[in-house]
Order: structure tokens, then C-alpha cells, then sequence
């Protein structure tokens, strides 16, 4: 870079995508000192690296999944996602990285979410087909041509490879009422005869703590790295957040509140992440020693009615009198 300046900059395109990373390292070249940069030895094993990096997401697969990550919002994500049947759109939710998935929650209809979230609770394997179309689909949409048309009303076969339906069904499951959550589980349980399945118990939502006595929520939420825990609760429901906090010991609000801060939202989630994944085990450690069955704590609450309440907003006077009403 610094003997042959001139190949340097013609190995840059000039077609405008890289124009903000271009003006990034012209900042990083204006400071930089030779004797600063690594020797060439620690250069070239950290450049093998990347190279066995870039080999793995050169893949065709790695890179449609990528893309999925890299170059869809939250918003183009939510509108795809309207538009496919209930499954096609609970595998690319679960998918989709956290921080998307809690703004495509909020900008997708209730009815979509808990259609979703009915999905997911059939199986937490991807279908070879299944696995066939949402690339397909996802490589016709990065080349600006239409969707191919999904396969509609196809069962389930829980088999495939597996995805981490348990992530996404924690984040699905805490914007939906609790007794249309008892009632989803209640007809998972009617399919899986009785028994829900063990990557069940991967699911875990904060409201589920309130299962536990005061002491046994406590002794668990100690178990937990103080940093972990508070990404986890930053991220949790501010009522259900506060409810947490206000029987936990002083000195450890305290230590939880010095922790909130975090250097950037990416290792907030990424720390957040952890903390649930920490939190399903051990509170099923905790189910355990109390006998407390996982069953009897997702159907804590009566069924709710067999779809969300969605409230409409109330006719103007004009569409009043338009539709006949008064």
C-alpha cells in the first residue's frame, strides 16, 4: 500500500458502494505510522484467517443468509414477510438478526405475529423444500424479480436441519397476551399427545419468573453474570423489567444499573442473547428441584379467544354515514 500507492487505489471500484469506506480509511491512512502496524508475520497469520473466513461465506447458502443480515431493513423484511404464508415467514423472522426481529415485531400486525409463532411451535427443523424455497426466494428478491410463488398450506415435517425456533419464539411470545399463548401451547400439546417436545424448553419469557417463589427467582437470577443479565433486562418489557428489579437485593440493582451501558447495540443483543439462553437452563434447573412441570407453567392462564384481539378503530362520522351506521 505504501510502496505502490498508484495499484492501491485502482483495486478500489468506483461505482459508489464502497464511497463511505473509502472515506473511512483515507481518515485511518492520514494517522497511521509504519511502525504502528503489525509485524508482517502477525499480518499474514491474521490475513490466513480472514481467508478461511471468506471461504466458508462465499458459500451460496452463507451468502444468501448473509444478505439476508447485511442488506434487508427491518421495514423491507416486515412487508416480505406480510406477504408469504404464516411458515415461509416464521422461518425468515427466525432468521433475521435479533435487533430486526424486535422491529418487525412491532411493525407486523398481532394476528401475523401469533400466526408466526403458531408455526414455529410445530417444529424447529427447516424441510429440505422448505430450506429450497426461502433461498430461492431470498436470491429473487436480492436480484429485484418477483417472489416465486410459495408452497401453500404444506405440512410440516419437522424434519431438516434445525434453527433456533426457541430464540425466535422468545422473542415473538412476550407481545402476545398470555392466555393466547396458554391456548397456542395447549394445542401443541394436543399434537405432541400430551408431552411437549424437549427443544421446548430452549423458549424462555421473563413473565415466565413469576412462576417461581420470590427466593427461588432470586437465587436464579444470581446464577447469571452480572453483565449478561443486565443486556437481558434492558431488553425485556419496561413493566416486566421493573417488576424484576423491585424484589431483587439492592446491592445488586445497584451493580445492574452500573453494567447498563453497553460499548454498542450489537454486543448489547449479543449479551442479551446469552442472558436467555442462561436463563432457560436454569430455570429449568429450578422447575426441577421445585417438580414443577414446564407444561403447567406455559398453560398458566385461561385460553384466550381462538385468534388476538385486534382493536379497530372507531368510523369517522363521514364512514358512519356512508356505511349506513349511526
Amino acid at each position: 500500500m505504501l510502496w505502490f500507492p498508484d495499484g492501491f487505489t485502482a483495486a478500489f471500484p468506483s461505482g459508489g458502494e464502497l464511497a463511505a469506506v473509502k472515506l473511512e480509511l483515507a481518515e485511518y491512512l492520514k494517522r497511521v505510522e509504519p511502525e504502528a502496524l503489525p509485524s508482517d508475520a502477525a499480518f499474514f497469520r491474521a490475513l490466513d484467517r480472514h481467508a478461511r473466513s471468506a471461504s466458508l461465506v462465499s458459500q451460496r447458502d452463507a451468502q444468501i443468509v448473509r444478505s439476508l443480515r447485511e442488506e434487508f431493513g427491518a421495514a423491507g423484511l416486515a412487508s416480505l414477510i406480510a406477504g408469504l404464508p404464516p411458515r415461509i415467514g416464521a422461518l425468515l423472522f427466525a432468521l433475521a438478526p435479533p435487533d430486526e426481529q424486535q422491529e418487525m415485531i412491532r411493525l407486523l400486525s398481532p394476528r401475523q405475529v401469533a400466526a408466526m409463532a403458531d408455526q414455529l411451535l410445530r417444529s424447529n427443523r427447516m424441510d429440505p423444500a422448505e430450506t429450497a424455497y426461502v433461498f430461492r426466494m431470498l436470491e429473487a428478491v436480492r436480484r429485484g424479480e418477483p417472489v416465486p410463488t410459495a408452497p401453500h398450506n404444506a405440512q410440516v415435517t419437522d424434519r431438516g436441519t434445525a434453527f433456533d425456533a426457541p430464540g425466535a419464539l422468545s422473542a415473538l411470545l412476550p407481545s402476545m397476551d398470555r392466555g393466547y399463548r396458554a391456548a397456542l401451547f395447549n394445542e401443541a400439546l394436543e399434537r405432541s399427545n400430551g408431552s411437549l417436545p424437549d427443544w421446548y424448553r430452549g423458549i424462555f419469557v421473563a413473565d415466565m419468573l413469576f412462576e417461581l417463589h420470590d427466593e427461588a427467582r432470586t437465587d436464579l437470577l444470581l446464577e447469571l453474570d452480572t453483565e449478561v443479565l443486565a443486556a437481558w433486562l434492558s431488553v425485556v418489557r419496561a413493566d416486566t423489567r421493573q417488576q424484576l428489579l423491585d424484589n431483587l437485593p439492592e446491592s445488586l440493582r445497584t451493580s445492574l444499573q452500573a453494567m447498563s451501558v453497553f460499548p454498542s447495540r450489537a454486543r448489547q443483543l449479543q449479551l442479551a442473547e446469552q442472558g436467555r439462553q442462561a436463563l432457560a437452563r436454569a430455570f429449568q434447573r429450578q422447575l426441577a428441584r421445585v417438580g414443577l412441570p414446564f407444561e403447567q407453567v406455559v398453560l398458566a392462564n385461561e385460553p384466550a379467544p381462538p385468534a388476538p384481539m385486534i382493536v379497530e378503530p372507531t368510523p369517522t362520522p363521514q364512514e358512519q354515514r356512508r356505511t349506513g351506521r349511526s
